[in-house]
């Protein structure tokens, strides 16, 4: 990347110093037209940039070493790369005799024989990589070469248009000049005329440079063909030593491979068979809670059908055993089918909740006073609830068992 950087500098400098010797032929031509005191002022602007060239050329040199320096690099990493291409042939010429004498390696012969064979792919992995930076940089120098005799024919080219231009002037120059002037002048001629001779040296430098760098790069990508296909022979050899070694292991491998297969299938039909049974089973398991839904359903409406059943018997009963105490007693009762209707009537004794005597001596009693009745077994039954069905009895405070047993019971 830096030569690469340094050489589009350099590019970029020599197209400037050509632009600024065009402009200076063009300043020449109309020099020869001008008067005297207009020739004076060019002479010194032309000496400015003579020592700003001057400046240049110093910067160009710097940068021709710089570029002189990395190519002695690269001369010297090609010269290291061939010598380990020696190395790594002679390596192979060991090894192959080694195979020769090796009628029927070993497996550590063969691994051996693998690990040389990795070491040699990377090796010409490395080597390829040189290879490929060693064109790069060749095409590179090539460019540059080529955009330098460019504008070496460039410059030689202006050189002579303006020697040819100052031979047909009908002034003649050194006459409209100073002395000091036609030696600047001179001595830029000379100068320029040094820069294309130490153009046309360098260029001939290089171009003998780049023509040893190819030679090397043919030699080197020789090296490298050779060292690819004897490791593809390396390679052949050494499978066909596995292939012969391990016939036996490939057949218990395939039996092996076979017998987990199987495994493998019976395993998914196996698997396969159970998830249809769960599908079956969680159909089955959504029919049940329907069904158990239904049941539920139903065995609530019939539990609350029962209880009502059972309630409205316990009541036509306690209230038959009430009305028939009071009837018993004297009162007079409407009767609504088996059930007493709502009704006043007046009998004798006292009642517990009138705190004055009515007129005549006796009590009003309506439908809703606790009358009481006949007691079975000496019980009261203000206090005992009894099952429409069986005669059991419970306590008021027990209602809740009395409705479950009246569902047992009556069922």
């Amino acid at each position: 990347m830096t030569a690469k950087r340094e050489l589009l500098k350099r590019n970029q400098e020599l197209e400037k110093l050509n632009l600024e010797l065009s402009n200076q032929i063009k300043v020449l031509e109309k020099s020869l037209e001008a008067s005297p005191q207009e020739k004076d002022i060019l002479i010194r602007r032309l000496t400015s940039e003579i020592q700003e060239i001057q400046h240049s050329s110093l910067t160009q040199d710097v940068l021709c070493q710089s570029l002189s320096e990395e190519t002695n690099n690269l001369k010297k990493r090609l010269k290291e790369t061939a010598e380990e291409c020696q190395r790594l042939a002679q390596q192979l010429g060991e090894r192959e005799r080694s195979v020769e004498n090796c009628r029927k390696p070993s497996a550590g012969g063969s691994g051996q024989i693998d690990a040389d064979v990795d070491s040699l792919k990377r090796r010409i992995a490395q080597l390829e990589t040189q290879l490929k930076e060693v064109a790069s940089m060749n095409q590179r120098w090539q460019n540059y070469n080529e955009q330098r005799e460019q504008y070496v024919r460039k410059v030689q080219q202006d050189c002579s248009e303006l020697e040819t231009r100052l031979k047909h002037q009908h002034i003649d120059p050194t006459a409209a000049m100073s002395e000091n002037q036609q030696k600047a002048v001179d001595a830029m001629l000379l100068k320029y005329k040094q820069k294309l001779q130490n153009a046309e040296d360098e260029k001939q430098k290089v171009e003998e440079e780049l023509m040893a760098e190819r030679r090397e790069k043919v030699a080197l990508r020789e090296t490298v063909q050779a060292l690819t296909a004897r490791v593809d022979e390396l390679e052949h050899q050494a499978q066909y030593s596995r292939a012969s070694q391990s016939g036996d292991d490939v057949d218990i491998l395939k039996t092996q491979i076979q017998i987990f297969k199987d495994d493998f299938e019976q395993e998914r039909r196996d698997r396969e068979t159970a998830q249809g049974k769960v599908h079956e089973l969680e159909d089955e398991l959504r029919i049940v809670k329907q069904q158990l839904e239904m049941f539920q359903r139903d065995a609530m409406t019939s539990m609350q059908r029962r209880r009502q059943e059972a309630l409205q018997e316990y009541e036509r009963q306690y209230y038959n055993q009430h009305n028939q105490g009071l009837v018993a007693r004297g009162g007079n009762y409407p009767r609504a089918g088996n059930l007493y209707m709502d009704s006043n009537v007046v009998a004798d004794g006292d009642d517990e909740d009138d705190t004055q005597e009515p007129e005549g001596g006796f009590d009003e009693i309506d439908g809703f006073d606790m009358v009481d009745g006949p007691i079975p077994q000496g019980k009261q039954s203000s206090d005992f609830l009894e099952c429409p069905k069986c005669q059991k009895a419970y306590r008021t405070e027990q209602h809740t068992e009395l409705l479950e047993h009246i569902d047992v019971c009556c069922d």
